[in-house]
């Protein structure tokens, strides 16, 4: 991946080169490999995000709109051929590109980690006020999609199953997931949140590593280690934290987890620094 982030900085038309690439292999995989690919499909969308946030962090903002440009278009042309519409393949790059682009441009401005991370999550509240507009009571419209896509799938397994009958497994599994759809429409809401700031954030700090790698080697990893959100962000988790829980109001509740997240970012820094400073094994990471 080193190779193609050196690629990506000789100009905007290699930088749109590699991330169309690594985009459209992303949205290609599915259909090629089946569910396997699903499994790489977001790890090679998030590298496309962090091209882009290579070009913005190395080369600023002018070259970067340079290299988008192509890019959306050529999504545009795509969406024109195929059956899903401009509209659904534009969501996409926008999904996973747009919080990657505003946490590499706060990171470039401030040239801080923590203002990277806060940006992230403010990314994160932004899809939690949009979400809770869009859909009113969040709750029971994940109730309603969730509900309709169980239907929909057991519907298709019985046609499938005809004469034979519905599989007293599949009816089993049908019946789970329904006595757990409460739960599954609670969290979807701060869960999409999440996975808005984390895929931003993560391409940024992927990008980030490259850019250390190819011009500051062990960089990225001494930024890292010092992450530090201070002491006025802490105090204002504590408080929102403490009026969630005092307070009946499941857009309190969603923030929270946001917030928490942006946390534990700042604890995985402080680990890794702690490993780092005694000299302990990198399998304490993982533990």
């Amino acid at each position: 991946m080193l190779s193609l982030a050196r690629l990506a900085l000789k100009g905007p038309l290699a930088a749109a080169s590699v991330a169309s690439g690594l985009l459209f292999l992303g949205l290609l995989l599915p259909l090629l490999a089946g569910p396997i690919g699903v499994f790489i499909t977001l790890p090679l969308i998030g590298c496309s995000a962090a091209v882009i946030s290579l070009v913005l962090l190395r080369r600023g903002p002018g070259e970067a709109i340079s290299a988008i440009v192509p890019v959306l278009l050529m999504v545009v042309v795509m969406g024109l051929l195929s059956r899903g519409g401009i509209a659904q393949l534009m969501a996409i790059p926008l999904q996973f590109w747009l919080p990657a682009i505003l946490v590499a441009y706060a990171l470039r401005q401030s040239v801080r980690l923590d203002v990277a991370v806060l940006i992230a999550a403010g990314v994160g509240v932004a899809t939690l006020v949009v979400m809770h507009i869009a859909f009113g009571d969040t709750t029971a419209f994940w109730e309603r999609v969730m509900g309709a896509h169980i239907d929909a799938s057991v519907q298709l397994a019985e046609e499938q199953a005809g004469a034979a009958g519905t599989d007293p497994r599949l009816q089993a599994q049908v019946e789970a997931l329904r006595s757990s759809l409460g739960v599954m429409a609670r969290i979807a809401t701060p869960a999409t949140a999440v996975m808005m700031m984390m895929t931003g954030l993560g391409s940024v700090f992927l990008a980030r590593s490259w850019q250390a790698q190819l011009f500051n080697p062990g960089g990225f990893q001494q930024e890292f280690h010092k992450l530090r959100l201070g002491k006025t962000v802490s105090l204002g988790v504590l408080v929102i934290t403490g009026l969630s829980l005092l307070a009946d109001w499941t857009f309190l509740s969603d923030v929270v987890v946001v917030i928490l997240a942006a946390v534990m970012i700042q604890g995985l820094a402080v680990l890794h620094g702690i490993v780092k400073i005694r000299g302990m094994s990198t399998g304490w990471l993982t533990g």
